[in-house]
């Protein structure tokens, strides 16, 4: 690798990891003021109505997006190419969306979605509509992410400050739900002007729409089972649970956290895709087989104080960010611990291995087995346990689909060795002294801010410690990175 392509790599990843940075320390503002405002009922009904317009975002969206960062990647170059491309998936995503939409605004006229969640449901719609114009894998396939970058944290500054603007009561869901559309959709049309490249939509035949479909089919696949995966409980719950928007409040806060801690876990999922999918297909596999060791690394060092973090800390967590009446997310919590670590390894076998390198269909097949036992155990589990029965079954899939996952990657050998995992055992001892330490000063303090920010920085720094003594060449590289900018 060249010292400007390492470069790009390492700006890259900075810039990503600083928006999902911002993707953290929103929610972390927005969840308490939204949990205590619009409390569990208002915060079930949001996970319900967001549950179910999800299916159709990504339908509309069909893969598109991952298939287009894709090819643009592949002809990065060639802006002609790129030109056409671009026109072509334009048009063809625009049906799309026009079919989904008419779909669902069919299934929102029907009894099965209940009468205090129509409005709701309608207002959702604009989410549907902003997908025709999400351009975001332009940029992505030409390993922008700066733009993106200064997207992102623009539209969610704009949206703290929406939020506190209009949001005063639990009548003010509807409220919540349009500006979340609103700035969604502005979000997507902010990024047209700032194409860096000469872009014109051109006029295609329909021919020339159909050889990306299958392509992208292939693509959608996987990600619909994503998608199934983090709404399907939200579904289910509201129509097999006995108190469904209590249960859903519980179990869609409890799931805002995890996503924002999984976030941290995979942050180097866009910049490493883009980049091994050209890898790939110019046949540089020694820089695929670096940035996959460099994957499986980084999911050790962050996802590990995490879960250590979540497991000590859940009781005092849940009463800072969401108050008193969420009695169930300690233990949702938890549970969902697996998940951290289970989503940062699919995301560094599957989207940054499988896809990258055309292995759409294993990733379909696999995500499908594991939605196909979430649901059985979700129709068992869900009438007895409520929310929580809900976790058990998603924490049991995604064992289960990431186990597939795992043995298939070993047995190609192609880019597995032991240090891989054998690796890890560094911060897994690292992460047992901090989780000891943490939960002993936990039961000293008082429950208030000032003493879980004291535990969450004496956690850090006796992780930090641990990896810096174990002389953990990931960690020094860090530190020595950061006093280099501070002594700048």
């Amino acid at each position: 690798m060249s010292m400007n392509k390492g470069k790009s790599l390492y700006a890259n990843y900075l810039y990503n990891v600083a928006s999902q940075l911002l993707g953290i320390i929103v929610p972390l503002i927005t969840a308490p003021y939204m949990a205590r405002v619009l409390r569990e009922a208002g915060n079930g009904q949001i996970a319900f109505v967001n549950s179910v317009v999800a299916y159709f975002v990504s339908f509309a969206g069909f893969g598109f997006s991952l298939y287009g960062q894709r090819e643009i990647s592949k002809s990065k170059d060639d802006k002609d190419r790129i030109c056409i491309l671009f026109s072509e998936l334009f048009w063809i995503r625009l049906i799309f969306c026009i079919v989904s939409l008419a779909i669902y605004l069919l299934l929102v006229s029907t009894p099965l979605i209940g009468n205090e969640y129509k409005l709701l449901a309608l207002i959702n719609s604009i989410q549907i509509i902003s997908v025709v114009f999400d351009i975001q894998f332009l940029y992505q396939g030409m390993e922008d992410f700066k733009t993106v970058a200064i997207r992102t944290i623009l539209v969610r500054l704009i949206s703290v400050v929406s939020m506190f603007l209009f949001i005063h009561s639990p009548e003010d869901v509807w409220k919540y739900l349009l500006y979340y559309s609103i700035i969604g959709l502005i979000s997507n049309l902010v990024l047209w002007p700032r194409i860096k490249i000469e872009i014109t939509l051109k006029k295609v035949n329909i021919i020339a729409l159909k050889k990306h479909m299958v392509p992208a089919l292939f693509i959608f696949l996987p990600v619909l089972s994503g998608t199934i995966f983090s709404v399907l409980d939200s579904t289910m719950i509201g129509y097999l649970a006995s108190n469904p928007e209590y249960e859903n409040g519980c179990y869609g806060s409890a799931l805002k956290l995890i996503n924002i801690v999984s976030a941290i876990v995979m942050a180097d999922g866009l910049v490493f895709a883009a980049r091994n999918a050209r890898d790939n297909a110019v046949g540089n596999y020694d820089s695929l087989a670096r940035h996959i060791k460099l994957g499986f690394r980084y999911v050790w060092i962050i996802g590990f104080p995490i879960i250590g973090g979540l497991l000590t800390l859940s009781s005092r967590i849940s009463i800072f960010v969401f108050g008193d009446g969420y009695e169930k997310v300690p233990l949702l919590l938890q549970i969902f611990t697996v998940r951290v670590l289970a989503h940062g390894l699919m995301n560094v076998v599957g989207n940054q291995y499988f896809l990258p390198t055309g292995r759409e269909n294993l990733c379909t097949i696999v995500n499908f087995i594991g939605i196909i036992t979430n649901i059985l155990l979700n129709i068992v589990l869900i009438p007895r346990g409520g929310c929580i029965g809900a976790a058990i079954a998603s924490v049991i899939s995604e064992t289960i689909l990431i186990a597939i996952y795992i043995i298939v990657f070993i047995r190609e050998r192609k880019y597995w060795n032991a240090s891989l995992f054998l690796q890890s055992y560094k911060y897994i001892f690292s992460t047992i002294v901090m989780s000891l330490v943490v939960l002993l000063v936990n039961k000293i303090l008082e429950q208030n801010i000032i003493s879980l920010m004291i535990v969450v920085v004496l956690g850090a720094t006796i992780y930090s410690g641990s990896l810096l003594l174990l002389k953990d060449e990931m960690a020094i590289y860090a530190i020595r990175k950061v006093l280099g900018r501070y002594k700048r």
